[in-house]
């Protein structure tokens, strides 16, 4: 019974997570100042003073953080001279040659600063990374999102537009929060996505695959969508949908932990298990914040006899989507 409550908590857990427990939006941001990878001074204050401005908090070995890096780029390029900037925050002990080569590699053009005692990350209490931040022109948060949503560049540019007055609010709200009268034959993939999200956390899990169904059936295919459709195919055991898109899902982004994770799980339910563990492996030494993963792979070590191992796996989902003790 314990194994069973720890593991319905951490599918839970992600449901329930911010980005920040320090600011909140409509509070000002805490001022800092670090170092960039060069060694330069980097102030707050003066950095990021009278601009709209995006600071986001990420880990430069995860995917999800280099996807997040990748639009926030593509963001800044096309905002440039408009009094916007961007700053990421690099927190903790980081191999700083893995970092300058993903910079380059990124061609980012925007700060990356260190925190390497992980005060700043203090400050802002992050919940989870990456954690990303909306700041308008008085350092006040207004908008925020926790890890990497399939939308973000689309959700991003609207949240920046209307910071910077391009975007009325209404317009803001519709793009970054699709209504269900939204047609799905106009709506482009993104919006369903996003849409089932928001449905799954209400807990409408059938109006929620509805969406994704809308948004995986569309082209280009987005394997964020594959992942959460093939999630919810599992949990209503229709095994062989769920191999089918989960194995789509994987093949459009072979090194997503999410992809990897949801095959392995789909293979361990139709009794591949060495191939599925094989794959839920692979997924888990990327450390994602998804809870499901550890805890697929935390029933298959309670159903070999090791709960020692089960408790281990349903513990590191929660930590995977709750603060680090000592951390807040």
């Amino acid at each position: 019974m314990l194994i069973l409550r720890a593991a319905q908590f951490c599918l839970m857990a992600l449901s329930t997570v911010t980005a920040f427990d320090g600011v909140h939006e409509g509070e000002p941001v805490p001022t800092f100042e670090l170092k960039t990878l060069d060694g330069r001074a980097f102030s707050s204050t003066e950095g990021l003073k009278g601009a709209a401005n995006v600071i986001t908090f990420c880990r430069f070995d995860q995917e999800y953080s280099e996807r997040l890096l990748k639009d926030l780029q593509q963001l800044y390029s096309d905002n440039q001279g408009a009094g916007f900037r961007v700053v990421a925050v690099c927190s903790g002990d980081v191999d700083l040659e893995k970092v300058r080569t993903l910079v380059k590699k990124l061609g980012l053009a925007f700060p990356v600063v260190l925190d390497p005692d992980r005060a700043v990350y203090g400050k802002f209490r992050v919940i989870v990374t990456p954690a990303t931040g909306f700041i308008d022109q008085k350092g006040v948060l207004r908008f925020y999102y926790a890890s990497y949503r399939g939308d973000f560049l689309d959700a991003a540019r609207a949240n920046v537009g209307f910071l910077l007055g391009k975007v009325s609010a209404k317009e803001r709200e519709d793009l970054t929060h699709p209504k269900e009268s939204v047609s799905p034959k106009t709506s482009p993939p993104g919006m369903h996505y996003r849409l089932g999200l928001d449905l799954l956390k209400k807990g409408d899990r059938k109006g929620a695959q509805e969406e994704f169904k809308q948004s995986w059936g569309s082209q280009p295919r987005m394997a964020e969508a594959g992942v959460e459709l093939a999630f919810l195919m599992l949990a209503d055991k229709n095994n062989d949908e769920a191999l089918a898109v989960a194995t789509e899902a994987l093949a459009l982004a072979p090194s997503n932990a999410a992809a990897q994770g949801v095959k392995g799980a789909v293979l361990l339910h139709t009794g591949k298990e060495k191939e599925g563990v094989e794959l839920l492996e692979k997924a888990l030494a990327q450390k994602p914040h998804q809870p499901s993963l550890y805890y697929e792979m935390g029933l298959w070590k309670e159903k070999q006899g090791d709960a020692q191992a089960a408790l281990r796996y349903f513990k590191e989902g929660l930590e995977a989507a709750l603060p680090e003790p000592g951390k807040s």
